[in-house]
């Protein structure tokens, strides 16, 4: 398993990525729907990495 805190607000991540935040939400949404992520906050917890990678892969 794997942790990170997202250095900023998600409006401000969003921006630095170049996405609405409202995009990032929605991609956020779908992450923890499938189980590939669990989000608090600014803390975004990824139980399985690999399943992560294996998902972004097939984007």
């Amino acid at each position: 398993p794997a942790a990170i805190e997202l250095p900023a607000k998600k409006a401000a991540v969003a921006a630095r990525l170049g996405l609405t935040p409202e995009t990032l939400s929605r991609v956020l949404s779908r992450m923890r729907k499938a189980g590939l992520i669990e989000v608090e906050q600014r803390m975004i917890s990824i139980p399985d990495p690999l399943a992560l990678r294996r998902w972004a892969g097939g984007r």
